[in-house]
């Protein structure tokens, strides 16, 4: 599901939920336009989700893209709710993701794009057992947006100040920077992440993939 939260305001609630089962994984991309921090991030299903330093990463002092995620979902309706640490602009994209088996967290890459057309991000060394790449930008001016060659684009609007894509057909073992385009030169903060699934990942599992997004 997709969000935008155009209007300044101290909180967001992120689309209309997703069913998550028990043990799914959700993940919520965003982008800020203020620079402003999370405070926290939950839903009615489960408690506070996990936003790590390694995928908040602010470009130009004024975009900003950010990660959290939930691993291990009860079952329900799951529908974020964010909180700002003072009133911001945001775009808000969020999965509920199905591992095979036990998902846990892979790894995590963050960085910036000087202004251009073409958008990667740092390194993703991905694990042995990596099912799924994700990759959020936050952009300094409305854009639309093309998806890298193997990725899938996220739910957005196109144009806007967000872009994201994720892969779950060829991971595994693997490094992979994210690449995007966008029609138009700007500037960009990046963030990418991975997950493990110990049902078997990057084709290893008797399904042939990792995860399935719901």
């Amino acid at each position: 599901d997709y969000e935008e939260c155009n209007t300044s305001a101290a909180s967001c609630t992120a689309g209309t939920g997703v069913t998550a089962a028990s043990g799914d994984v959700v993940v919520v991309l965003m982008s800020n336009r203020d620079s402003t921090d999370v405070t926290s991030i939950s839903d009615g299903v489960n408690g506070a989700y996990t936003c790590p330093d390694g995928l908040d990463f602010t470009q130009a002092a004024s975009i900003r893209a950010m990660a959290c995620y939930f691993i291990g979902s009860g079952a329900g309706t799951v529908t974020p709710a964010i909180t700002w640490a003072a009133n911001s602009r945001a775009h808000i994209n969020f999965q509920v993701w199905r591992p095979t088996g036990t998902a846990t967290a892979d790894a995590t890459a963050e960085g910036g794009n000087a202004s251009g057309t073409a958008h990667v991000t740092p390194t993703l060394s991905t694990g042995a057992s990596a099912a799924l790449v994700l990759c959020g930008y936050g952009l300094t001016a409305a854009q639309t947006d093309t998806a890298g060659t193997g990725y899938t684009a996220l739910t957005a609007v196109d144009p806007s100040r967000f872009m994201g894509q994720y892969d779950i057909t060829s991971v595994g073992s693997g490094s992979f920077t994210c690449d995007m385009s966008i029609g138009v030169a700007a500037q960009s903060a990046g963030v990418a992440l991975s997950f493990a699934d110990s049902g078997g990942g990057g084709g290893g599992s008797t399904c042939g993939r990792g995860m399935t997004l719901l």
